[in-house]
């Protein structure tokens, strides 16, 4: 429709919905890889070799669901060969990279879980860079990441914490309640410190409802 203002209000929103579900998907299954693995493994030896590669893996969900958005932007706006271009050098340096590491004494095994990392971090980078340079589009950084990362920070510390607490009770209802109390607070957090907009809500399947009822509940104006 020619409306470049309104897009780039659309793509800062699309960003933002992905990182509040992204962010904290990320920090939370890093901080509890272990936990996770137990309850999917019964084997505690691969469990106490594998949630250290989670870890770091984990990292990669936030550089995943960014590429898959700022693919989509890019798509949009008619410069639908670009993500090829970052996806070719993505995979270059995750192919590089992983060879390097692996053969590095110390780092080994880890240095796949890194490469992978270091690959949707390139391509997201490159994406934003296209963006940037081809759509005008610049996120609104504050909105868009530092209140969701803020927001995660204290879900992560919760779930953390709250694991701990449930310890006493086995891994399975530590795991699962940590997880609850995490969602809880993080939902807290984020209408705290107005992470998310009336305006987000509603671009989001069923948004109308989901506004409807936390404006009843006096969550959102």
């Amino acid at each position: 429709e020619g409306d470049k203002k309104g897009a780039r209000e659309m793509m800062n929103r699309s960003l933002k919905v992905a990182a509040l579900i992204a962010i904290p998907s990320a920090l939370g299954l890093s901080v509890m890889a272990k936990p996770v693995l137990s309850i999917l493994f019964k084997n505690k030896e691969s469990v106490e070799m594998a949630s250290p590669l989670l870890s770091v893996l984990a990292i990669s969900v936030f550089f995943l669901g960014m590429l898959s958005v700022t693919n989509a932007m890019l798509q949009a706006t008619k410069h639908e060969r670009l993500p090829i271009i970052s996806m070719v050098v993505g995979a270059c340096v995750k192919m590089i990279s992983s060879f390097v590491l692996i053969g590095i004494k110390g780092v080994e095994m880890y240095g796949a879980p890194i490469g992978t990392f270091l690959c949707y971090f390139t391509i997201t980078l490159i994406n934003f860079i296209f963006l940037g340079k081809k759509v005008g589009m610049i996120p609104d950084f504050k909105e868009v990441f530092i209140k969701p990362f803020f927001s995660s920070c204290i879900c992560v510390l919760s779930a953390f914490f709250m694991y701990k607490v449930f310890s006493v009770k086995g891994n399975l209802i530590a795991t699962l309640g940590a997880i609850v109390i995490a969602v809880i607070v993080y939902l807290c957090a984020i209408f705290l410190i107005k992470a998310i907009t009336k305006e987000d809500i509603l671009m989001l399947p069923g948004g109308k409802k989901i506004y409807s009822i936390l404006n009843k509940l006096k969550i959102m104006k």
